[in-house]
């Protein structure tokens, strides 16, 4: 384990401290009903306080005006993909291309793991009209794609939300079968028919686990993200930017053993019946990102931990 004084760990705790107060006033960080470190911080041993420092200091949050400026950069990055296959060589017959290419796509969201009106697809084809300027009559369910897929009114589909973390939620709703006419059918049973239509999928975030996880399924899919994550970014890695060179074995190991002594369960990165998630994040991926409104399953549970013990890091839905 690091050795480290106990004046040490003081002066790092004030440094970070000082950070935080920065970063609030900044509105970089939300306030603190919704993310308090300060709190957070008290929970753990003195031994446990450099890595504790490290985790919150290196964690990723994203607010509202944050989704959407990464949002519309993703999204307008697919204009790399119709270009790519066109001689135009103005910025005029560009623009013109591209607005072709909006008004000729449908806009799905994808859908949770349940349908709920509430999952953030809806937001993300929200934004996708006030903010990427796609018509209103192009945001359409997944009902709706299926049956302009199957009647060949549909050529290209641009599924949208915050995170693919293992990729599972698109292949759902890309096999997700719907009624059409008496018959049960999916995007996927349609494409195999009618694999002209074009398929993209942008994001704010993707996991390299994901993208994989998908494109093994959809090897044409088109996945536009503003950020990539991959090892790098979990706190379960060794070789993760969140740990300092020397806690590169003693930061995953913090992160079980706290995890476990609160009664996180060890799931083999799963979500049980009762929506528990692994102390490891779904798919272990172990990341530590969340939004505003919401924390990703393949985020450590650890994060968001509350009982009456234990002051959480992150509150959300409040």
């Amino acid at each position: 384990k690091i050795m480290i004084t106990e004046s040490e760990i003081e002066r790092q705790l004030r440094i970070s401290q000082e950070m935080w107060s920065d970063l609030v006033m900044l509105q970089s960080w939300p306030k603190q009903k919704y993310f308090d470190p300060n709190a957070w911080i008290k929970n753990f041993k003195k031994s446990e306080i450099p890595y504790a420092l490290r985790l919150i200091d290196n964690m990723t949050y994203y607010s509202d005006e944050m989704c959407i400026t990464l949002f519309k950069s993703a999204f307008h990055r697919l204009c790399k993909n119709v270009l790519e296959n066109t001689t135009c060589v103005h910025y005029n017959q560009a623009t013109a291309y591209w607005n072709i290419f909006k008004n000729s796509s449908y806009v799905v969201p994808i859908r949770g793991e349940i349908p709920n009106p509430t999952d953030s697809g809806y937001r993300y084809a929200r934004y996708a009209r006030n903010h990427c300027n796609v018509p209103e009559d192009n945001i359409i369910t997944l009902e709706d794609a299926v049956r302009l897929v199957k009647a060949g009114n549909a050529q290209k589909l641009i599924f949208v939300d915050d995170f693919l973390g293992s990729g599972e939620q698109f292949i759902k709703t890309w096999h997700k079968k719907i009624d059409v006419a008496g018959s049960m059918r999916s995007l996927a049973n349609e494409y195999l028919s009618n694999n002209s239509v074009e398929i993209y999928i942008c994001t704010i975030i993707s996991t390299q686990h994901a993208i994989e996880n998908i494109q093994s399924d959809l090897p044409k899919a088109h996945i536009s993200s503003a950020h990539i994550f991959t090892d790098y970014h979990s706190v379960l890695s060794d070789h993760s930017y969140i740990w300092r060179e020397d806690m590169k074995t003693e930061g995953p190991q913090f992160i079980e053993d706290v995890s476990l002594r609160l009664g996180i369960p060890d799931l083999d990165g799963q979500i049980d019946l009762d929506d528990r998630v692994c102390w490891r994040g779904f798919k272990k991926l172990g990341l530590s990102v969340t939004f505003q409104d919401s924390m990703p399953d393949a985020s450590i549970p650890l994060l968001k931990f509350s009982s009456q013990e234990w002051q959480p890091l992150i509150r959300t839905g409040i």
